[in-house]
């Protein structure tokens, strides 16, 4: 058997990824009838014997045509129907809202002169400030929300209130008419402390400011009846806001405010001249129709 040592290299050679390859010649008459069946190496032959560069470079080969542009998909936001029309870069359209300051008028908590009561200094302001707050916005932002409340609230000093501070912005007179209804709609809690001053500890649950500025406006009413017709017992419970544990998200507010709505079966347990009523009660909750109050709770990993 011939010594197939040319052979061997011309196999391996052309694998090799170098700037030139040399194709050597045939010594014999077999190894010439072999390499004749390479169709590859005679594909990458050329006059000088050598493979380019460029052989190499197959896999970084691009292609320059041009691709169509690719149109924009839609948005997965839900368009605001009731801001379609509305164009907020208008004067007409926008409207800056007073804020009240937290205590009496300015962060060092000055005291404030009050008829009947004297200098006074009100702390912890914060909820009755953001119920305030929430309640203008609404009034600017919905002309059904005013109208429903000049209807139902027309005698309300806490809309009142936030209307004239819409109408009048902020004054020295506005920190003294808030005082005055902090202290009549909360009754705080009194502190007597140096230079003749009462300190006035504000009710910081943002539920129960609800419940003592817009007690005629709640979020849902309970309307409970008992159906043994010898007791056939009413009864009417409001609540100012609805309760929502948060985690996190609100993907189950919804079905939070469904579950609330539903109705609720109980036994009366109604005592009446020594004997208990057995009959069934019904609570059937009535949301309102202008406004829906929530009242987050923070729940992380269970724990309140």
């Amino acid at each position: 058997m011939s010594d197939h040592s040319s052979l061997n290299r011309l196999s391996v050679s052309p694998y090799h990824k170098r700037k030139y390859v040399i194709i050597p010649d045939p010594e014999n008459e077999e190894d010439a009838a072999i390499t004749s069946n390479h169709s590859s190496l005679k594909e990458f032959s050329v006059k000088n014997k050598t493979i380019p560069v460029t052989v190499y470079d197959e896999d970084k080969a691009t292609e320059n045509w041009k691709r169509k542009s690719k149109r924009r998909t839609k948005s997965y936001l839900t368009t605001n129907l009731h801001l379609k029309y509305l164009d907020l870069t208008s004067k007409k359209c926008c409207r800056s809202l007073p804020v009240l300051k937290n205590g009496s008028r300015i962060e060092n908590h000055k005291a404030i002169q009050l008829k009947g009561y004297g200098k006074i200094i009100l702390t912890n302001t914060c909820a009755f400030d953001t119920a305030v707050f929430l309640i203008m916005v609404a009034i600017c932002d919905s002309n059904k929300y005013l109208i429903e409340v000049n209807d139902e609230l027309i005698s309300s000093t806490f809309i009142g209130f936030v209307k004239k501070i819409l109408s009048d912005s902020i004054t020295v007179g506005t920190y003294r008419q808030r005082a005055q209804i902090i202290i009549n709609l909360q009754n705080p809690v009194q502190t007597p402390i140096k230079h003749d001053q009462l300190l006035l500890k504000c009710v910081t649950t943002f539920t129960n400011i609800l419940k003592c500025v817009i007690p005629d406006f709640p979020t849902i009413t309970d309307h409970s009846e008992c159906k043994n017709p010898k007791c056939h017992t009413t009864s009417h419970y409001q609540y100012g806001s609805i309760t929502y544990i948060y985690d996190g998200h609100f993907k189950d507010l919804q079905n939070c405010i469904n579950e609330r709505m539903n109705e609720i079966n109980y036994t009366c347990n109604l005592t009446k001249k020594k004997k208990k009523c057995k009959g069934i009660k019904t609570i059937k909750p009535q949301i309102s129709e202008n406004h829906i109050f929530v009242e987050l709770i923070k729940d992380n990993k269970g724990k309140n």
